[in-house]
Protein backbone atom coordinates (compact mmCIF):
# COMPACT_ATOMS: atom_id res chain seq x y z
CA UNK A 1 0.00 0.00 0.00
CA UNK A 2 1.47 2.93 -1.31
CA UNK A 3 0.83 5.72 1.63
CA UNK A 4 1.58 9.09 1.04
CA UNK A 5 2.61 11.28 4.18
CA UNK A 6 1.06 15.27 3.97
CA UNK A 7 2.75 17.63 6.64
CA UNK A 8 0.98 20.77 6.70
CA UNK A 9 3.06 23.96 7.36
CA UNK A 10 0.67 26.62 8.31
CA UNK A 11 1.72 30.64 8.30
CA UNK A 12 -0.57 33.18 9.73
CA UNK A 13 0.48 36.99 8.92
CA UNK A 14 -0.43 39.31 12.15
CA UNK A 15 -1.16 43.01 10.82
CA UNK A 16 -1.85 45.69 13.46
CA UNK A 17 -4.27 48.58 12.15
CA UNK A 18 -4.13 51.60 14.47
CA UNK A 19 -8.51 51.44 15.04
CA UNK A 20 -10.00 55.20 17.04
CA UNK A 21 -12.42 54.20 19.98
CA UNK A 22 -14.26 57.21 21.10
CA UNK A 23 -15.48 57.61 24.68
CA UNK A 24 -17.51 60.65 26.40
CA UNK A 25 -16.99 61.64 29.71
CA UNK A 26 -19.53 63.17 31.43
CA UNK A 27 -18.48 66.49 33.68
CA UNK A 28 -19.23 69.61 35.06
CA UNK A 29 -18.21 73.12 34.80
CA UNK A 30 -16.63 75.60 37.56
CA UNK A 31 -15.76 78.99 37.67
CA UNK A 32 -11.80 80.03 37.27
CA UNK A 33 -12.56 81.72 40.41
CA UNK A 34 -15.11 81.67 42.97
CA UNK A 35 -14.94 83.72 45.82
CA UNK A 36 -17.04 84.34 48.93
CA UNK A 37 -15.75 87.66 50.11
CA UNK A 38 -15.39 89.02 53.62
CA UNK A 39 -14.33 90.96 56.06
CA UNK A 40 -11.45 90.13 58.30
CA UNK A 41 -12.84 92.40 61.35
CA UNK A 42 -16.25 93.36 62.25
CA UNK A 43 -18.62 95.72 62.73
CA UNK A 44 -21.45 97.61 60.75
CA UNK A 45 -21.71 97.20 57.02
CA UNK A 46 -21.47 101.33 56.19
CA UNK A 47 -22.51 100.56 52.58
CA UNK A 48 -22.34 98.22 49.75
CA UNK A 49 -21.60 99.50 46.96
CA UNK A 50 -21.77 96.84 44.05
CA UNK A 51 -25.25 95.15 42.88
CA UNK A 52 -25.45 91.20 41.72
CA UNK A 53 -24.95 91.19 38.12
CA UNK A 54 -22.42 94.15 38.49
CA UNK A 55 -18.71 93.67 36.48
CA UNK A 56 -16.17 95.10 38.77
CA UNK A 57 -12.54 95.16 38.21
CA UNK A 58 -9.72 93.56 40.54
CA UNK A 59 -9.27 96.37 43.37
CA UNK A 60 -12.82 98.37 42.99
CA UNK A 61 -14.58 98.83 46.41
CA UNK A 62 -17.25 96.64 47.26
CA UNK A 63 -18.42 97.58 50.50
CA UNK A 64 -17.43 99.55 53.57
CA UNK A 65 -17.74 98.86 57.21
CA UNK A 66 -18.51 101.79 59.48
CA UNK A 67 -14.42 103.20 60.29
CA UNK A 68 -15.25 105.78 62.68
CA UNK A 69 -13.02 104.42 65.37
CA UNK A 70 -10.75 103.01 63.34
CA UNK A 71 -10.15 106.25 61.73
CA UNK A 72 -9.56 107.96 64.96
CA UNK A 73 -6.96 105.31 66.01
CA UNK A 74 -5.45 106.29 62.52
CA UNK A 75 -5.06 110.06 63.17
CA UNK A 76 -3.68 109.50 66.88
CA UNK A 77 -1.18 107.03 65.36
CA UNK A 78 -0.17 109.64 63.03
CA UNK A 79 0.36 112.14 64.73
CA UNK A 80 2.78 110.01 67.05
CA UNK A 81 4.83 108.65 64.24
CA UNK A 82 4.98 112.50 62.71
CA UNK A 83 6.12 113.93 65.78
CA UNK A 84 9.65 114.24 66.51
CA UNK A 85 9.72 115.96 69.97
CA UNK A 86 11.00 113.61 72.46
CA UNK A 87 14.29 112.67 69.83
CA UNK A 88 14.92 116.82 69.48
CA UNK A 89 14.78 117.06 73.36
CA UNK A 90 16.85 114.08 74.11
CA UNK A 91 19.45 115.22 71.15
CA UNK A 92 19.55 118.81 72.63
CA UNK A 93 20.23 117.69 76.31
CA UNK A 94 22.66 115.37 75.10
CA UNK A 95 24.66 118.00 73.10
CA UNK A 96 24.44 120.16 76.21
CA UNK A 97 26.13 117.51 78.65
CA UNK A 98 28.91 117.00 76.36
CA UNK A 99 29.49 120.68 76.12
CA UNK A 100 29.81 121.00 79.79
CA UNK A 101 32.03 117.94 79.70
CA UNK A 102 34.44 119.79 77.39
CA UNK A 103 34.57 122.57 79.90
CA UNK A 104 35.38 120.39 82.51
CA UNK A 105 37.97 118.81 81.19
CA UNK A 106 39.91 122.19 79.88
CA UNK A 107 39.43 123.72 83.25
CA UNK A 108 39.50 120.66 85.54
CA UNK A 109 40.34 117.69 84.21
CA UNK A 110 39.97 114.39 86.43
CA UNK A 111 37.84 116.21 88.94
CA UNK A 112 34.77 114.29 90.30
CA UNK A 113 32.91 117.32 88.79
CA UNK A 114 34.45 115.95 85.26
CA UNK A 115 33.49 112.66 85.67
CA UNK A 116 29.94 113.25 86.53
CA UNK A 117 29.42 114.79 83.57
CA UNK A 118 31.09 112.39 81.53
CA UNK A 119 28.61 109.54 83.22
CA UNK A 120 25.40 112.60 82.10
CA UNK A 121 26.70 112.33 78.77
CA UNK A 122 26.58 108.55 78.78
CA UNK A 123 22.79 108.87 80.33
CA UNK A 124 22.22 111.56 77.65
CA UNK A 125 23.31 109.24 74.62
CA UNK A 126 20.84 106.28 75.86
CA UNK A 127 17.98 108.64 76.20
CA UNK A 128 18.50 109.66 72.54
CA UNK A 129 18.11 105.90 71.71
CA UNK A 130 15.33 105.17 73.48
CA UNK A 131 13.56 108.26 71.55
CA UNK A 132 14.32 107.06 68.67
CA UNK A 133 13.16 103.38 69.41
CA UNK A 134 9.96 104.86 70.77
CA UNK A 135 9.95 107.11 67.17
CA UNK A 136 10.34 103.62 65.20
CA UNK A 137 7.34 101.93 67.62
CA UNK A 138 5.20 105.46 66.82
CA UNK A 139 6.07 104.72 62.80
CA UNK A 140 5.15 100.43 63.26
CA UNK A 141 2.32 101.70 65.09
CA UNK A 142 1.25 103.72 62.63
CA UNK A 143 1.41 101.38 59.69
CA UNK A 144 -0.59 99.18 61.77
CA UNK A 145 -3.51 101.18 62.50
CA UNK A 146 -3.45 102.10 58.65
CA UNK A 147 -3.55 98.58 57.81
CA UNK A 148 -6.73 97.77 60.47
CA UNK A 149 -8.50 100.60 58.81
CA UNK A 150 -8.02 99.24 55.47
CA UNK A 151 -9.63 96.38 56.49
CA UNK A 152 -13.25 98.23 56.88
CA UNK A 153 -13.05 98.53 53.24
CA UNK A 154 -13.36 95.44 50.96
CA UNK A 155 -11.98 95.19 47.55
CA UNK A 156 -12.43 93.02 44.79
CA UNK A 157 -9.06 90.55 44.45
CA UNK A 158 -9.54 89.92 40.57
CA UNK A 159 -12.26 91.41 37.93
CA UNK A 160 -15.41 89.32 37.87
CA UNK A 161 -19.17 88.98 38.02
CA UNK A 162 -20.61 89.93 41.24
CA UNK A 163 -23.34 86.69 41.70
CA UNK A 164 -24.67 87.66 44.79
CA UNK A 165 -25.07 89.83 47.47
CA UNK A 166 -25.28 88.32 51.58
CA UNK A 167 -25.02 91.52 53.40
CA UNK A 168 -26.93 94.82 53.78
CA UNK A 169 -26.11 98.51 54.66
CA UNK A 170 -26.64 98.54 58.97
CA UNK A 171 -26.24 94.70 59.02
CA UNK A 172 -23.96 94.38 62.22
CA UNK A 173 -21.48 91.34 60.77
CA UNK A 174 -19.11 88.74 62.83
CA UNK A 175 -15.39 88.72 61.02
CA UNK A 176 -15.13 86.66 58.20
CA UNK A 177 -19.23 86.55 58.06
CA UNK A 178 -20.39 86.20 53.71
CA UNK A 179 -20.97 89.27 52.28
CA UNK A 180 -20.66 88.74 48.77
CA UNK A 181 -20.06 86.15 45.80
CA UNK A 182 -17.66 87.30 43.16
CA UNK A 183 -17.03 85.09 40.02
CA UNK A 184 -14.98 85.03 37.13
CA UNK A 185 -16.07 83.07 34.84
CA UNK A 186 -14.72 84.04 31.63
CA UNK A 187 -12.54 80.93 31.38
CA UNK A 188 -14.11 77.86 32.77
CA UNK A 189 -12.37 74.97 34.31
CA UNK A 190 -13.81 71.29 33.99
CA UNK A 191 -12.66 68.64 36.16
CA UNK A 192 -13.15 65.00 35.34
CA UNK A 193 -12.22 61.53 35.94
CA UNK A 194 -11.03 59.96 32.85
CA UNK A 195 -10.66 56.38 32.79
CA UNK A 196 -6.88 55.56 32.45
CA UNK A 197 -6.66 54.07 28.76
CA UNK A 198 -8.12 57.18 27.44
CA UNK A 199 -5.27 59.45 29.15
CA UNK A 200 -2.29 57.89 27.67
CA UNK A 201 -2.66 59.70 24.44
CA UNK A 202 -3.47 63.42 26.46
CA UNK A 203 -0.43 66.23 27.04
CA UNK A 204 -0.85 69.23 28.61
CA UNK A 205 -2.00 71.74 26.07
CA UNK A 206 -3.66 69.50 23.75
CA UNK A 207 -7.54 70.18 22.47
CA UNK A 208 -10.09 68.00 23.69
CA UNK A 209 -13.90 68.74 22.24
CA UNK A 210 -16.71 69.98 24.75
CA UNK A 211 -19.96 69.48 23.69
CA UNK A 212 -22.53 71.19 26.14
CA UNK A 213 -25.67 69.12 27.06
CA UNK A 214 -28.20 71.37 26.05
CA UNK A 215 -30.48 71.46 23.26
CA UNK A 216 -28.56 72.96 20.83
CA UNK A 217 -26.31 70.09 20.31
CA UNK A 218 -24.56 71.89 17.04
CA UNK A 219 -22.60 73.84 20.02
CA UNK A 220 -19.05 72.94 20.35
CA UNK A 221 -15.99 74.45 22.04
CA UNK A 222 -12.09 73.25 22.27
CA UNK A 223 -10.95 72.81 25.20
CA UNK A 224 -7.28 72.59 26.64
CA UNK A 225 -5.88 70.16 28.90
CA UNK A 226 -4.17 71.98 31.54
CA UNK A 227 -3.28 69.49 34.25
CA UNK A 228 -2.87 66.07 34.03
CA UNK A 229 -2.96 64.07 37.34
CA UNK A 230 0.31 61.68 37.62
CA UNK A 231 -1.67 59.23 40.06
CA UNK A 232 -4.25 56.79 39.09
CA UNK A 233 -6.97 55.77 41.69
CA UNK A 234 -6.55 52.32 42.10
CA UNK A 235 -10.48 51.72 42.73
CA UNK A 236 -11.86 53.47 39.39
CA UNK A 237 -8.68 53.36 37.17
CA UNK A 238 -9.19 57.06 36.38
CA UNK A 239 -6.85 60.02 36.33
CA UNK A 240 -8.04 63.50 37.05
CA UNK A 241 -7.61 65.76 33.97
CA UNK A 242 -8.60 69.14 34.75
CA UNK A 243 -9.62 71.56 31.20
CA UNK A 244 -9.92 75.26 30.62
CA UNK A 245 -12.25 76.30 28.63
CA UNK A 246 -12.69 80.29 26.70
CA UNK A 247 -16.17 79.74 25.91
CA UNK A 248 -17.65 83.43 24.58
CA UNK A 249 -20.63 82.99 26.92
CA UNK A 250 -22.00 79.56 25.69
CA UNK A 251 -21.28 78.05 29.09
CA UNK A 252 -22.42 78.44 32.52
CA UNK A 253 -21.10 77.75 35.55
CA UNK A 254 -22.16 74.65 36.69
CA UNK A 255 -23.08 73.66 33.77
CA UNK A 256 -23.49 69.77 32.30
CA UNK A 257 -21.14 68.96 29.50
CA UNK A 258 -19.27 65.91 27.65
CA UNK A 259 -15.62 65.37 26.86
CA UNK A 260 -14.56 63.84 23.79
CA UNK A 261 -12.09 61.94 23.99
CA UNK A 262 -10.23 59.22 21.73
CA UNK A 263 -8.06 56.07 22.25
CA UNK A 264 -6.06 54.26 19.30
CA UNK A 265 -5.59 50.52 20.42
CA UNK A 266 -4.06 48.13 17.71
CA UNK A 267 -6.83 45.89 15.74
CA UNK A 268 -5.54 42.75 14.93
CA UNK A 269 -6.07 40.96 11.57
CA UNK A 270 -5.45 37.31 10.34
CA UNK A 271 -3.54 37.31 7.00
CA UNK A 272 -3.70 34.73 4.12
CA UNK A 273 -3.18 30.92 5.14
CA UNK A 274 -0.25 28.71 3.54
CA UNK A 275 -0.67 25.06 2.96
CA UNK A 276 2.67 23.23 2.16
CA UNK A 277 2.23 19.91 1.25
CA UNK A 278 5.03 17.42 1.18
Amino acid sequence: MLHRMFTFGVSFLLAWTPLTVAAQIDATTRAHRDLTAAFIVGGRVAEIAVKPGAMVKAGQVLARLDDALAMAALDLARLEATSDVAVRVARTRLEIARIELRRLKATSPGSAESQLAEADVNLAELVVQQAEGQQELAKARFRQAQVHHEQHTLRAPFAGVVERVFAGAGQVLADQAPVLRLVHDEVLWIDADVPTDLTYNLRVGAAVKIVPKTSESDVTLAGRVMHLSSVVDAQTDTRRVRLSVTHGGKLLTGAHVSLHLSQTVADTGQGPETVHAN
